[in-house]
């Protein structure tokens, strides 16, 4: 689950909702005063547990309900990465293995993570770190 990197809890971090660290902090705030979260990292967690509980049936409505549940930003971000991207499973070759998730193998993306493009030169410049 891509949402509980590193990078996306930092964006949680802090006492009150003036130390959130997102582009949305308007909308967030106005969230928090809702939903009577005192603190930003309340709403990372709640998300989490709606994204976690959440019955992704092919017959339920799950993106109304997730969107009903959770930051609906975050719901959103939750939904195109689960409508446009495929799901992994890992067997071992044999049976009797077990298989180990490392700490952070639930963050496991393959693809650049960003991408310039340089104001002399037009060229693209790719980062994968």
């Amino acid at each position: 689950m891509k949402y509980r990197r590193p990078e996306v809890r930092r964006r949680f971090s802090g006492d009150s909702a003036n130390d959130y660290k997102g582009g949305d902090k308007d909308l967030l705030v106005e969230y928090m005063r809702h939903h009577s979260f005192r603190r930003p990292i309340e709403v990372w967690l709640a998300n989490i547990k709606a994204m976690l509980e959440i019955n992704m049936d092919i017959t339920s409505n799950w993106e109304a309900e997730l969107g009903n549940k959770a930051y609906h930003l975050d719901a959103e971000w939750f939904i195109a990465q689960e409508s446009m991207y495929y799901l992994s499973f890992c067997t071992p070759s044999d049976p009797a293995d077990e298989f180990s998730m490392t700490e952070n193998g639930y963050g496991v993306y393959e693809g650049p993570t960003s991408t310039q493009t340089c104001s002399d030169t037009g060229e693209v410049e790719v980062s994968f770190l």
